[in-house]
């Protein structure tokens, strides 16, 4: 929610009566009045705030869980996201990363390859490897080039979006890769 909040100077009724409902959803999830499926359910249902010049952006029944340390790096990934109307879920650790997505099964995970206690490949290594979370898209922020060692440890399945002037590019190519569309 605070990415939602970020910068916002005027809150119009859409913002106000999206910001009712969050905490409404978030009173019942404290308050154990919702089951765990219904915490799937209510994470791909909180609101996207748009680009002030792109009112037109339809949200899409997507979710994308960004998984970056570094705040300016996480905003600038997931502004481009959802700009395109995708909602992006930011966690700023692996552990809570693979709890989330354990949880809510998010249709695609972005993570940086250099996190906390484990590495970005770690973290598609072991989403990669539970039956519950298997299918989920991965693609790796890397902060090294292409043929680093270690990225061969990636699972083969995963796409490789490079920051820089591609990122758009590989991006695409990421979200194309995985039939989001």
């Amino acid at each position: 929610m605070c990415e939602y909040l970020d910068g916002l100077q005027i809150a119009k009724q859409k913002i106000i009566a999206n910001l009712q409902f969050y905490s409404s959803t978030l009173h019942e999830i404290v308050n154990n009045d919702r089951t765990e499926a219904d915490i799937r359910t209510f994470s791909r249902s909180l609101p996207v705030r748009t680009p002030i010049d792109m009112n037109n952006i339809v949200q899409v029944d997507v979710e994308i869980m960004m998984v970056e340390p570094n705040k300016t790096v996480a905003n600038l990934v997931c502004r481009e996201l959802r700009a395109c109307g995708y909602p992006v879920t930011t966690s700023r650790g692996s552990i809570d990363a693979l709890n989330y997505a354990i949880r809510t099964k998010p249709d695609m995970i972005i993570a940086s390859a250099e996190l906390d206690e484990i590495s970005g490949i770690d973290l598609a290594c072991d989403i990669g490897a539970m039956p519950l979370t298997r299918k989920i898209p991965f693609a790796l922020l890397p902060s090294r080039d292409r043929e680093h060692y270690a990225r061969r440890e990636l699972p083969k399945a995963s796409a490789v979006i490079k920051k820089g002037g591609k990122f758009g590019d590989d991006l695409a190519d990421a979200l194309a890769q995985f039939d989001i569309l």
